[in-house]
């Protein structure tokens, strides 16, 4: 058995996990990700996976908090919005392809990224 130490353990290289995994690791953490199949992917493998974005911040935000019934703060809600518009553009600075779709950023390839042990 090997034994390695990390600041961050990633479990999953879906679009999620790989974003994270990025992250992370330009914030400075060691980082490591854990997947249980060969390449990574998860559900952006499939040509249904995507990013949510929206055209209408304001909107989207009055949606979400409609939706929550008061169960998920404001900031919180604002914080998920804000930081999803700014997803396409930050997934296409590090290699992402993505192609738009009615107002849908589709992921098409996240894998290759990484690097295997």
């Amino acid at each position: 058995m090997t034994s390695k130490s990390s600041d961050v353990v990633v479990a999953g290289l879906g679009g999620s996990g790989a974003m994270a995994a990025v992250a992370a690791a330009e914030s400075g953490a060691l980082v490591i990700v854990v997947e249980r199949t060969d390449d990574g992917g998860g559900i952006t493998r499939d040509p249904v996976g995507n990013i949510r974005t929206f055209a209408d911040v304001e909107l989207a935000i009055e949606h979400y908090a409609h939706v929550s019934y008061g169960s998920t703060s404001l900031d919180v809600i604002r914080a998920m919005v804000e930081t999803a518009v700014t997803l396409p553009d930050w997934f296409a600075s590090h290699g992402g392809q993505t192609r738009g779709r009615n107002g849908v950023s589709l992921i098409r390839d996240v894998r290759g990224a990484f690097e295997k042990d």
